[in-house]
């Protein structure tokens, strides 16, 4: 009868440790799924939350980008040096021309500059300076294949001038040593009709010296 109730019991723990191992395998595999599911789904949040930490780049152009030799100044802002200078048209900017007087330039080196009327970007790469007795430095550039792009600098000890062309036209600058106006060419006055044309016949101050008479030597 003792031996019936140990085979019994042995074969109820069988049963019982069956039932146990096919609910915990149950049990393990719904919880592996659901891991399984769950993982892709953190590691999409973990990289959002990495990337949103990251400060944003600017793109290679932009890094590449050449700055401007000169920037605009507020039209509250013209020196008093150059309140001698009118302003050539309404479209004239105002522009700080102290970077420009202040670098050194040789043959092969890249400037550019920015037309503030239209935001263009004109670089050109210097060609010639030639320096006059008088002290004034002449800047220039060569055309590109378009006969555009290229510059006239003139830096005199006093005064600034300059010739822009770019494809949306031509731009023309008169400042001094610290700012200038830049406007388009054809805001500048051209030669008046009375520039080149004489009001009246011209007039004979004296007669003129005759063939005969030799011409005085001076010793």
């Amino acid at each position: 009868m003792k031996d019936k109730l140990l085979i019994i019991i042995f074969i109820c723990i069988l049963i019982l440790t069956g039932v146990a191992y096919v609910l915990f395998w149950l049990t393990e595999n719904d919880r592996s799924e659901s891991f399984k599911n769950e993982e892709p789904k953190r590691i999409s949040d973990s990289l959002q939350k990495n990337s949103a930490r990251l400060p944003e780049k600017d793109p290679i152009e932009s890094s590449n980008k050449p700055t401007s030799i000169w920037e605009t100044l507020p039209l509250n802002a013209l020196p008093k040096s150059l309140k001698n200078i009118s302003q050539p048209s309404d479209t004239a900017v105002l522009i700080n021309l102290s970077r420009l007087r202040a670098v050194n330039l040789s043959i092969g080196d890249k400037v550019s500059f920015v037309i503030p009327q239209n935001g263009y970007l004109l670089s050109v790469i210097i060609s010639e300076i030639r320096e006059e007795n008088n002290g004034i430095t002449i800047l220039k550039s060569e055309p590109n294949q378009y006969i555009t792009n290229y510059v006239t600098i003139i830096l005199g000890q006093k005064t600034t001038l300059g010739n822009f062309f770019t494809p949306a036209g031509e731009y023309e600058l008169l400042g001094n040593l610290e700012a200038g106006w830049l406007a388009d060419s054809r805001s500048f006055p051209g030669p008046s009709e009375g520039d080149y044309i004489a009001d009246k016949e011209p007039r004979m101050l004296e007669a003129p010296t005759s063939a005969d008479r030799p011409l005085p030597i001076r010793e």
